[in-house]
């Protein structure tokens, strides 16, 4: 299953590169397929930003990944 995951832009070096946040981790991003500025929010998948997306949606997602992990972790 292949999954794509909310990040927020941080940092843009150039019209390919940004640093983004994914949960408190910052990691640098492909940018090139999307038109981004600095604090907005996308989604990414294996490395690649394939699209911007708005606030809510994207703390309704992290909020639901947050607890799929906290159910995994009980259940072990």
């Amino acid at each position: 299953m292949c999954l794509a995951v909310p990040a927020k832009v941080i940092e843009i070096f150039n019209d390919k590169t940004a640093i983004v946040d994914i949960l408190s981790v910052q990691q640098r991003t492909n940018i090139s397929l999307v038109d981004v500025m600095e604090g907005d929010w996308i989604l990414i998948h294996a490395g690649v930003a394939i699209n911007k997306i708005d606030r809510q949606m994207a703390e309704e997602t992290l909020k639901i990944l947050k607890e799929l992990e906290i159910d995994k972790n009980e259940s072990e």
